[in-house]
């Protein structure tokens, strides 16, 4: 395994854990990164920093143009979604974006029945996709870059799985938008994931979902982490809103069965993709977990396992 990604597996502590409607969540601290902070995408869009647009006027589904004009990087994190130009897209890895830099970035479709420009320029979501089709969105990906493609997603997948979730919560929406349904749980969404607060120097989070671990992400810089960790919260509870309440279980095997899905990612096949964009972007596969990990100048910017 990657000497970096290992250090930082090895060095993981757990936080007490935090229980609630069958999820159980402990916070993560590792290694300290010594790479510098990054603005994190609604950080950068915010400060005017960061434009995201179409990479030309015809556009083009899987690819869109980010454009870094401040003095900082950027972290762009695998599953963040994009709202606005000729259709709603979410990143399919995470990108480090360079100061005063363009780059152009891996997504895919959201938002299935619209194609005409909304705006000129994406607008960040506030939270990162569900979940099971974050999972679907790996597996898919990781076989195809194992078989020697690129970094692309399984786009019917996806619309299959949102067009799940808008069944399963009696949302009708004319273009297919994901964002409609996480939208109509937004009051709930936002009661569940109070249970689950950051806490002082964390870097990280791994969730159970009845005693079963649904995966977790690293961010080594905690400055790095915090503005997001209520995206991320939310993006692993959302599917329980749609269930019946379950119960969160025992903490002391909670942890057990986190010690072991560290040990499992230890053992798991490793394999460097190669793209024009900055860093190096590990991807993992073992036949009950999927993963990435970007590392920039020998330091993790983020690591994610989804099981």
């Amino acid at each position: 395994m990657n000497v970096v990604v290992l250090k930082h597996l090895e060095s993981i502590l757990l936080g007490p854990p935090q229980a609630h409607n069958g999820f159980i969540v402990f916070p993560l601290k590792t290694a300290t990164s010594r790479m510098p902070s990054p603005l994190t995408l609604e950080q950068a869009v915010r400060e005017r920093k960061l434009a995201i647009t179409e990479v030309s006027d015809a556009g083009d589904v899987t690819r869109l143009l980010a454009i870094n004009r401040g003095n900082q990087p950027v972290l762009l994190v695998d599953g963040e979604e994009l709202l606005g130009a000729k259709q709603n897209r979410a990143l399919n890895t995470s990108v480090w974006l360079k100061p005063r830099s363009e780059t152009i970035i891996p997504v895919f479709c959201t938002e299935q029945h619209r194609w005409e420009r909304a705006s000129d320029y994406f607008t960040p979501a506030s939270s990162i996709i569900p979940w099971k089709i974050r999972t679907r969105m790996a597996v898919g990906q990781g076989e195809f870059i194992w078989h020697g493609g690129s970094a692309k997603s399984s786009q019917e997948v996806v619309w299959e799985s949102i067009a799940a979730l808008q069944s399963q919560a009696g949302i009708k929406s004319i273009t297919g938008a994901l964002q409609d349904v996480v939208k109509s749980a937004e009051w709930p969404m936002q009661r569940q994931t109070d249970h689950f607060p950051i806490h002082s120097g964390q870097q990280g989070l791994v969730v159970l979902k009845n005693g079963r671990v649904l995966g977790f992400d690293l961010l080594p810089v905690a400055e790095a982490y915090a503005p997001l960790h209520g995206k991320l919260v939310r993006s692993y509870v959302f599917d329980g809103l749609m269930a019946p309440p379950g119960r969160s279980g025992n903490p002391e095997r909670a942890a057990f069965a986190v010690t072991a899905f560290l040990k499992q990612i230890q053992q798991t096949a490793e394999f460097e993709f190669r793209s024009n964009r900055p860093g190096r972007e590990i991807r993992y596969r073992h036949p009950e977990l999927n993963g990435h990990a970007l590392v920039m100048d020998g330091q993790l910017a983020h690591a994610v396992f989804l099981n």
